[in-house]
């Protein structure tokens, strides 16, 4: 692992396992780790650790995340380490299961990278992208575009990609302005 010294980071889940190895390695690299989790006592196993501070928080629970978010200020990195894995296969779990992994391992990332991600923070579209298609990124919020695949694939000529180019520039400047 790189050095961090000096950065942020925001852990959550980090009372045992991945979390906990998490929360040791970013404090041995230099980072001063907010270490996160539902498990108080696991928790304070950690506040000895240089480096670390820890909080109890429940990331299912969106307010709670915005209100450590806002207390804890500058994040420069945040590993969202809370997950669950059910025991079994999927057409084993009951819809309650289903629905607590789904907030768990999806909602509660999202609701964190929310909280944590600047609102101003420029959109970019890549991946997709093409001159037809502008005007719908730019309705959704883009700010630019990533036209790698679209601007040249193997095989293609100087001229065909210089020709896409163009298109690129065309629509691009057409769809910004409406």
């Amino acid at each position: 692992m790189g050095s961090l010294d000096g950065k942020v980071s925001l852990i959550t889940a980090a009372a045992q396992g991945i979390g906990r190895a998490s929360v040791e390695a970013f404090a041995r690299a230099g980072s001063r780790v907010v270490a996160t989790d539902i498990n108080a006592e696991k928790l304070a196993e950690l506040k000895s650790l240089p480096n670390v501070t820890t909080r109890v928080l429940n990331v299912l629970d969106a307010d709670a995340v915005n209100q450590a978010v806002a207390e804890i200020g500058r994040i420069d990195v945040l590993f969202n380490c809370a997950g669950v894995v059910h025991n079994g296969t999927v057409l084993e779990m009951s819809d309650k299961d289903l629905e607590f992994a789904f907030d768990l391992n999806v909602w509660a990332q999202i609701r964190a990278i929310k909280a944590v991600l600047p609102p101003a923070l420029p959109l970019y579209a890549v991946g997709g992208a093409k001159p037809d298609n502008f005007g719908e990124y730019f309705a959704a919020g883009c700010v630019g575009f990533g036209l790698g695949t679209y601007l040249y694939k193997p095989g293609m000529t100087v001229e065909e990609s210089a020709s896409r180019a163009a298109a690129a520039v065309e629509a691009y400047d057409r769809e910004k302005h409406q």
